[in-house]
């Protein structure tokens, strides 16, 4: 969670960030608000969908690392002796650094592990006593806990909405029937047989594939819900089309063999000529003009390997390099989460403008909403089908990763320097948006101690009223109804 889906997640937000469209905002207030966001809103969603325990010094440990990227930008901000890109440098090691303790600690986990195994095998050939049982209970139960922090399993998501224990709106809901693991292999193998053809059911695969309208949910769905799979149907059909798909939980693992031949040169193309359309930046009225020249270049290696898998692949078994596809979805996701929050930013701006507030307050709130909100949808997909652990874990590792490696490019590039020749990352809302970032900070590791680590529906609650508490405070502050903190220190002088 910290690594894989904290970092995917916040990629797109660190590429709107070098964008045109945010050359005049300050990156340290944006990062910030973003945090605040995201921690709030989707951590407050994955507490209130369903309890899970957490791994309370994995959760401790990426807080207090979040506190110390904000107090030493903080440090940085009032020190000019050290040049902004010896700043920068420091500031993007620290990522690093969080990394390797991750690693580290998953290695003393497993080793941890390993020792107890073999103190449970040397107590249970050791004669019984009261004592001597008390022991090996405990020492059961502390393998159990860290085995459920190091076991990676893939869940079924089947949604049993009926089958819960509900006491209320305001009580957290106890599950009674949990997900089963899924057996990866067996869905490979399923369909499976020698005696099969190698390119059976070749054609009826691949329209079953790209078909964007659910046969079961059609059949099952009312006269309102076939319009809207109906006005979906295009853009459906379209990232059938471009993204690969690698479902463990699927039969075949969601192998289609013409389809995933055909997105070894499809997916590429589409993703060049996005990201060489987005870089050139040529209008032609109010619309982008497209570019194709790195694209087609990409049809030299893909189109080769696109008939060398054709031609070696099956479509009763996905091939072993299938999970390799992962890769072009992570990166299709990501350019398609760029290009939207790059137009998103330029939309809010322009509604901005419209209605005279300032860019700094759209780019702390509206923005920032508008950021976290495909990031809300994911971690709450995520909590839904059983994965809140590795959720609220990617919600504060994406954090770490927004703030150390935005502000630290920042830095580094210097685009934007005082008379002191020093980079600015801070504006007028920038104490606010700290002193609520902090209680956030703070209150979250209260809670986790006061819940003895479990995710309540209360700190969900909890999570979101602290965020709205931010944009009432914030729009006061817009609207010249309080003043704000760097008000008062400016009044003060």
């Amino acid at each position: 969670g910290v690594v894989l889906v904290g970092v995917a997640n916040s990629t797109p937000d660190l590429l709107v960030n070098l964008s045109p469209v945010r050359m005049e905002g300050l990156t340290f207030n944006i990062a910030m608000a973003n945090a605040l966001t995201i921690i709030c809103l989707s951590g407050g969603a994955v507490c209130f969908i369903r309890p899970f325990r957490m791994n309370g010094h994995s959760i401790f440990r990426d807080l207090l690392f979040l506190l110390l990227i904000i107090e030493l930008v903080r440090f940085f901000m009032n020190d000019t002796a050290l040049a902004p890109w010896i700043k920068g440098a420091i500031l993007l090691s620290i990522y690093p650094i969080y990394l390797l303790i991750n690693i580290v600690d998953l290695i003393l986990l497993r080793y941890a592990i390993r020792k107890l195994r073999a103190d449970i095998e040397v107590l249970r050939q050791s004669p019984s006593s009261r004592e001597h049982d008390l022991i090996l209970t405990e020492k059961i139960v502390r393998l159990n806990n860290l085995q459920q922090d190091d076991e990676i399993q893939i869940l079924e998501s089947k949604l049993y909405r009926k089958r819960t224990y509900n006491a209320g709106f305001f009580v957290t809901p106890k599950p009674l029937i949990h997900h089963k693991e899924v057996d990866v292999e067996t869905n490979r193998r399923i369909l499976h047989s020698k005696a099969n053809p190698k390119n059976l059911f070749l054609f009826s695969e691949f329209l079953q594939a790209i078909n964007p309208i659910d046969s079961e949910g059609w059949y099952l769905s009312g006269t309102c819900a076939r319009i809207l799979q109906i006005l979906k149907a295009p853009v459906t059909l379209m990232l059938h089309l471009v993204v690969p798909l690698v479902d463990y939980q699927l039969v075949k693992h969601g192998w289609s063999k013409m389809l995933n031949c055909l997105q070894i040169v499809l997916t590429p193309f589409v993703i060049f000529a996005l990201v060489e359309t987005m870089l050139v930046h040529k209008y032609a009225e109010w619309y982008y003009v497209p570019q194709f020249r790195m694209a087609i270049w990409s049809l030299l290696v893909t189109m080769p390997l696109a008939i060398v898998v054709f031609l070696h692949s099956r479509t009763d078994i996905p091939p072993f390099y299938h999970s390799s596809y992962c890769a072009l979805t992570i990166s299709t996701v990501i350019i398609f989460f760029w290009i939207c929050a790059w137009e998103m930013d330029a939309l809010i701006s322009i509604i901005g403008v419209v209605f005279d507030l300032a860019p700094s307050y759209m780019s702390i709130t509206f923005n920032s909403v508008s950021a976290a909100t495909a990031d809300l949808i994911a971690y709450a997909h995520l909590a839904k089908h059983g994965y809140g652990k590795m959720a609220f874990g990617a919600i504060i590792g994406g954090s770490v990763y927004s703030l150390a490696v935005n502000v630290g490019i920042e830095l580094v590039l210097q685009k934007k320097l005082n008379s002191r020749g020093q980079v600015v990352l801070y504006g007028d809302d920038g104490v606010t948006i700290y002193i609520f970032l902090v209680i956030t900070i703070t209150t979250t590791l209260w809670w986790c101690l006061t819940f003895n680590f479990v995710a309540r529906r209360s700190a969900g609650l909890f999570m979101w009223s602290l965020f709205v508490l931010f944009l009432v405070y914030t729009t006061a502050i817009e609207l010249q109804w309080v003043h704000g903190f760097q008000d008062k220190k400016k009044k003060k002088k």
